[in-house]
């Protein structure tokens, strides 16, 4: 049986690094869409998209990239509905290795391997599973150990392939993170585990992630560490989100999670030698188990009534 795919790539300020993924993806074939949703750029985006060949372009309204994603969604009408980043380009056979894992595993969700790239040089973790992810899903590289297909238990932000009954069961947004999102690809893979769907890792398909430090959620979300010496507020966000996430789905791992980010965040305050950084980032540890117990209690409530 043949599965067709929809590519969906948010993007924003980014027409040259868009030009490199667009060309990256070659001839995707008549059982492959991608489609290309430019989040309000001010850039040649539009241009770039129309001369690849590659891409269908949809203007979204400028609400971020998580709102993006779910115009692609709406947009899509493969099988199978995967996201890209912007910033990415992938290996030759990467969506024959998407496809087959659908087919030859009966995967319901697909994460493909994603090189992330600093300073012009990869960052790859393939010598064995760590035993350590439970409390630490911010490091994606624990999902690159090995070279086989395997079941894994939750994805990255990118490189990620759902069938769409999947997306139509479980949302794949998590109104209880804040700011960009970060880790709503954990939150949905977690939900989407407990209805009993399965995760396959498929390590055949490689992507690289260079990390582009202008356009995209860089300047839409607030990236930039400029705004206190260092640590700006998408930090907050950042750590708000990897609190709720473990206290939600792994409570057991939380209070380790929570002295682990507590150590990084003093670590970053005597690097960049701002003291806002405490308040900045505890403030967020806080407030994402506030978050995941209110969600708790409401949740049992629901359940009595």
């Amino acid at each position: 049986m043949v599965i067709s795919l929809s590519v969906v790539v948010p993007t924003y300020n980014r027409s040259e690094s868009l030009a490199r993924l667009l060309e990256s993806l070659g001839d995707v074939g008549d059982d492959c869409e991608v489609i290309v949703v430019d989040d309000h750029s001010t850039d040649d985006t539009e241009d770039v998209v129309t001369a690849s060949e590659v891409g269908r372009y949809v203007l979204n309204r400028g609400d971020g990239r998580i709102q993006a994603r779910e115009t692609g969604i709406k947009e899509a009408s493969g099988d199978v509905i995967g996201f890209l980043e912007d910033d990415m380009t992938v290996e030759n056979e990467f969506f024959v290795s998407i496809t087959s894992a659908f087919s030859d595993f009966d995967a319901d969700i697909v994460q493909s391997m994603v090189v992330d790239h600093h300073d012009g040089k990869s960052v790859q973790r393939v010598e064995k599973e760590p035993t350590w992810y439970q409390w630490n899903f911010e490091h994606g590289t624990n999902l690159n150990y090995c070279r086989e297909p395997r079941d894994i238990d939750f994805c990255k932000e990118s490189g990620l392939f759902v069938r769409r009954e999947v997306i139509e069961d479980i949302s794949m947004g998590d109104d209880n993170l804040i700011g960009d999102g970060y880790g709503e690809s954990i939150s949905f893979a977690f939900r989407a585990k407990s209805e009993g769907y399965s995760i396959l890792y498929q390590p055949q398909a490689v992507a690289h992630h260079y990390g582009a430090t202008t356009g995209g959620t860089v300047e839409a979300a607030g990236k930039s560490r400029t705004e206190h010496r260092g640590c700006g507020i998408f930090f907050k966000e950042f750590y708000h989100n990897m609190m709720y996430i473990h206290s939600r789905f792994y409570p057991i791992w939380a209070l380790p999670a929570l002295i682990y980010h507590m150590i990084k965040t003093l670590g970053r305050t005597v690097k960049w030698r701002s003291p806002a950084c405490v308040g900045i980032c505890f403030g967020g540890l806080l407030s994402g188990v506030k978050t995941a117990v209110k969600f708790s209690v409401e949740t049992r409530t629901r359940s009595s009534d």
